[in-house]
């Protein structure tokens, strides 16, 4: 198994094998996160142009395939606190078959080294109040509730 950063050439199986599968997932757990009807392109997109940042990394998991992929990106702290600079998860996503036997702890841990590269002194990440599984592992790896996300249509 092969942790590394998800390559140019990556982009389009990354997206079609790993990012289409866990959106989906997200839109089960929530309606409110189903995707647009020309997500694939906007995926693509925004996928290519994250790997231009230095404030942003996907990392992916090849195992005879991509199996696995995370995202993340850091954040500047204000200057009105005293905390330092942050890292933010926004995706970690296993597929299916490659569950239970550890890689998303391992991505996990590949992006707060990264971060911690970077200076970040935190790392924060939003769960879904369903996704049961992901909030065992989060817990697993020292991360506690701090705030509550809300909510509310206009």
């Amino acid at each position: 198994m092969d942790i590394h950063r998800l390559e140019p050439g990556e982009v389009e199986v990354f997206v079609d094998d790993l990012w289409l599968p866990f959106a989906g997932e997200m839109a089960d757990l929530d309606p409110f996160n189903a995707v647009a009807e020309d997500a694939r392109r906007a995926a693509l997109e925004h996928r290519r142009e994250r790997l231009t940042r230095e404030d942003a990394v996907d990392y992916v998991v090849e195992d005879g395939g991509l199996v696995a992929g995370a995202a993340a990106e850091s954040r500047e702290a204000p200057p009105v606190f005293q905390h330092g600079d942050g890292l933010h998860v926004s995706e970690v996503y296993v597929r299916p078959a490659h569950r239970g036997q550890g890689i998303a702890s391992d991505l996990l841990a590949e992006l707060e080294d990264w971060g911690r590269e970077r200076g970040c002194t935190y790392v924060t990440l939003t769960v879904n109040r369903r996704n049961e599984s992901a909030q065992e592992l989060y817990r697993k790896r020292d991360y506690t509730v701090e705030r509550h996300k809300m909510r509310k249509g206009l």
